[in-house]
């Protein structure tokens, strides 16, 4: 994991925020009943557009215009989750889309900001390797095609997440991480 600072204005970050708590509720469950996902190529819905704004921003910022998806939904999605949730431990490699070679050679890089951060808890932890949250409003990225895990929240103020995917050949993932490492 590898903290970038912040990529997505304030102003984008509390609206986006203040739709995903008088939303998430009605968000499906994924794995445990306190995390609730709005995934966007699921539902087919449009509903926010500051999420996509933020997706536009981020792109821009880490120079990667040229693997955004055709669909502007895919590989992009909030999360909520509330005291006691977490996310289980996954890797975002689906055998029914790609074959096998195709991730021998790609990343799934992953650019998260914490729109907000809960009281505590919610370390994560990708490839075995723990790492503390970064501070709010910042984003960090990693290679989601590793397994990787949200601990539970502790307290009462939700951990709320915006996640935007860009698949590329693993080199320029490599090239960016040291770009960013320096």
């Amino acid at each position: 994991m590898i903290e970038l600072g912040r990529l997505i204005p304030d102003h984008i970050q509390a609206n986006i925020l203040a739709w995903v708590l008088a939303e998430a509720d009605c968000w499906d469950d994924w794995g445990m009943p306190a995390t609730k996902w709005f995934r966007p190529w699921w539902s087919g819905l449009d509903p926010l557009p500051a999420f996509y704004e933020a997706k536009a921003i981020v792109a821009e910022r880490c120079n990667f215009e040229r693997f955004q998806d055709e669909d502007r939904r895919r590989y992009s999605q909030l999360s909520c989750t509330r005291e006691g949730g977490g996310v289980a431990e996954h890797d975002h490699i689906d055998l029914s889309v790609h074959d096998p070679a195709y991730y021998l050679g790609k990343a799934d890089c992953r650019i998260n900001t914490l729109i907000q951060a809960p009281i505590d808890g919610a370390d994560l932890m990708v490839d075995n390797v723990s790492f503390d949250p970064p501070p709010e409003g910042h984003a960090w990225t990693f290679d989601a095609f590793k397994k990787h895990s949200v601990y539970p929240v502790i307290g009462d103020r939700p951990r709320v997440v915006v996640s935007f995917g860009f698949h590329m050949p693993k080199a320029d993932y490599r090239e960016f991480c040291e770009r960013v490492s320096q």
